[in-house]
């Protein structure tokens, strides 16, 4: 989701494209105004004075829970090391796998592991969150 501990802003002005992305009118991530698109968090705009503007943002099935590649030019901040890399991508494995799954035909036991395996992910990227905003403050 776009929220962040820290969110970046965004440079205004911005193209009637990205405004249609920030009023929820599309996708945030690749701006398809197909249904169905789901609340994704928010998006920070901001201007030569300093202040932030908040706008809820929505986004396809496709793209919803993928971060959003849109940054402020001067918010920089350090890659992620080796070992953050490598969880976000179990995370991302595991949220894929969870996808793909027909929950109509799960037996209880590989539903039990599925549930296992996510609530462990989500667990392990609140740690990682909170280990990046550590990093910023």
């Amino acid at each position: 989701m776009a929220d962040s501990v820290s969110p970046s802003t965004l440079a205004l002005p911005v193209d009637d494209a990205l405004l249609a992305r920030l009023h929820g009118e599309a996708c945030i991530t690749c701006g398809t105004i197909e249904a169905p698109l789901t609340a994704a968090g928010h998006i920070y705009t901001g201007d030569q004075n300093g202040g932030r503007y908040g706008w809820p943002v929505v986004a396809c099935p496709v793209h919803l829970g993928v971060p959003v590649p849109l940054t402020h030019p001067d918010s920089v901040r350090p890659p992620l090391t080796p070992s953050q890399d490598f969880r976000v991508g179990v995370a991302r494995h595991d949220l894929e796998r969870a996808r793909q799954v027909d929950l109509s035909g799960v037996a209880p036991a590989e539903l039990l592991l599925l549930v296992s395996a996510l609530t462990g992910t989500v667990e392990d990227l609140l740690r990682l969150v909170g280990d990046l905003a550590e990093v910023t403050e």
